[in-house]
């Protein structure tokens, strides 16, 4: 009966993962927008390679041989740094070695093994007053993966928010420096078993958290410090460590105040403490500061503040501003020059925020049937947007879709000029990988001949360039499926359109919308 509840209490978000049996949710994470997260244009495409491998593997997993190997080889996975703010801040992403990415989604969801971590994340989010928003949900109908983790953020974490602002008189907010780079990945089996069982049981094959932690480490060179981010699999992994961190706050926590004094809202490593008191504010910080620090975690104390204004810190503040200057629904040439300078400024004010994005996406919408609003003005609406994107690579994609619409009735010659200009422009930001991938995107279908720097870029146009380093595998012939997979469906990438359109980059149009 116990379980049950904590089951009914932590399957609020509709369509989560561990509401999912063994084999649906081997098929979830098998997907290719479960595999990456990345923002890539439509054509590159994961899912085969994945479908090929573990026709391949079967049940089986990685030999202790392939993972001693593996933790030894160097470029294992393939790595792309993405600018954060126009500046020096950056993240890396990392799309996963496909062998071994095939195989620890075998050993997460193997029957025994997934019944055990699914009761397992019962047990940890136990407190009601600690609720976990950020599981993984299967995306609704015609919505991408992404798209519906953001949606959960809006109708859960700021809906909730505000909701509780009449209950409790203070809000804190905090969130974890550079989460996934600091797990530890021992960690990834005491949560799962309890630390004292996983120090007893140190064997790779002792438990099943010894075995994801392997996995890890094969990803890593051996290293036991950081996950991969930029999947939903390790998305996962790392809320599986975060619930465990609740439960010790819980324990922590409980022989100081009641659970009623209290509710904490986390999204991953996204906290939001409401309190009735600011000293039990003070508290918890207190109590997740030193929780957190034995997992090997650091609060941000950048991101870390107290107020007694529940409503409007309940809503981002790009978000707010966004509410204060919507989009206007009238169309004219300055209107259009005039609402992109307003998005460049709040992109300034706010940058890499996703209100900048979808304020950028509402205008491409309005002006999407409307070619004559751009004639005799293209290039300054180019150097506003390219600007934008350089100060908010977040929005880029969007970016691209606006330029791509610019440029299509330009003579050859003039879109190699501006687009050279642009890939210039952007070469400027350290760690501008994923901006490269997108002007690619602009390239391709308008014949422009541009060189790029990452690998898949190069990809797209020389199938002998490997991503992943795969010479450490005992397994032929799954060594070949990887060596020659393209990565990409060429049917899309041959036919894909000058003009890039909404859909194929509009994953954040839940985040601001006006009639909410």
């Amino acid at each position: 009966m116990k379980l049950k509840l904590l089951r009914n209490h932590l399957s609020e978000m509709s369509k989560c993962v561990i509401n999912l049996s063994a084999n649906e949710v081997k098929k979830f994470f098998l997907k290719s927008d479960s595999y990456t997260t990345l923002d890539l244009p439509e054509y590159f495409s994961f899912g085969d390679v994945l479908q090929n491998i573990t026709k391949e593997l079967g049940p089986s997993t990685l030999t202790d041989n392939d993972i001693k190997n593996a933790k030894n080889s160097d470029k294992v996975n393939c790595i792309i740094f993405a600018n954060k703010d126009g500046n020096y801040a950056w993240r890396k992403f990392e799309l996963i070695n496909p062998l071994i990415y095939v195989s620890l989604v075998n050993i997460i969801t193997e029957p025994s093994n997934w019944k055990l971590i699914v009761k397992r994340i019962f047990q940890l989010s136990s407190n009601k007053s600690i609720k976990c928003l950020s599981y993984p949900t299967t995306a609704k109908k015609n919505k991408s993966q992404k798209a519906s983790q953001i949606s959960e953020w809006v109708n859960k974490v700021e809906r909730e928010s505000i909701r509780l602002s009449l209950n409790f008189e203070y809000i804190c907010q905090t969130d974890v420096s550079n989460c996934y780079g600091s797990i530890y990945t021992h960690s990834l089996a005491w949560s799962i078993h309890g630390k004292r069982f996983s120090k007893a049981h140190r064997g790779p094959h002792d438990c099943v958290g010894n075995l994801i932690d392997n996995h890890i480490q094969a990803m890593t060179n051996g290293q036991t410090n950081g996950i991969p981010q930029g999947s939903l699999l390790m998305d996962f992994l790392a809320e599986i460590v975060l619930s465990y961190a609740d439960k010790l706050l819980t324990k922590k926590l409980n022989k100081q105040i009641k659970q009623s004094e209290y509710q904490i809202l986390r999204y991953r490593d996204d906290y939001r403490i409401f309190v009735k008191t600011k000293e039990n504010a003070d508290l918890i910080i207190k109590s997740l500061s030193e929780v957190l620090s034995s997992l090997g975690f650091q609060l941000n104390n950048a991101k870390t503040s107290t107020s007694d204004e529940l409503i409007l810190t309940s809503i981002k503040p790009d978000k707010l501003e966004a509410m204060r200057n919507p989009i206007g629904t009238s169309l004219s040439k300055t209107k259009l020059r005039n609402d992109l300078i307003s998005v460049y400024q709040s992109g300034v004010k706010f940058p890499n925020s996703g209100s900048i994005r979808t304020m950028l996406t509402n205008l491409y919408k309005l002006y999407e049937n409307n070619d004559n609003f751009f004639k005799n003005q293209e290039e300054e609406l180019i150097s506003i947007l390219t600007n934008i994107g350089r100060q908010n690579p977040n929005s880029f994609p969007i970016v691209a879709a606006f330029i791509s619409k610019l440029i299509k009735d330009f003579t050859p010659s003039k879109k190699t000029i501006l687009l050279k200009m642009i890939s210039k422009k952007i070469g400027f930001l350290p760690n501008f990988g994923l901006l490269e991938v997108w002007v690619q995107r602009m390239s391709i279908p308008n014949n422009v001949k541009l060189k790029f720097k990452e690998s898949i870029c190069k990809k797209i146009d020389d199938n002998v360039v490997k991503l992943f380093n795969i010479d450490w595998s005992s397994n032929n012939n799954i060594k070949n499926i990887i060596n020659t997979a393209p990565f990409f469906d060429s049917n899309k990438l041959t036919s894909i359109d000058k003009v890039i359109t909404v859909k194929e980059i509009e994953l954040f149009k839940d985040y601001y919308d006006g009639s909410r």
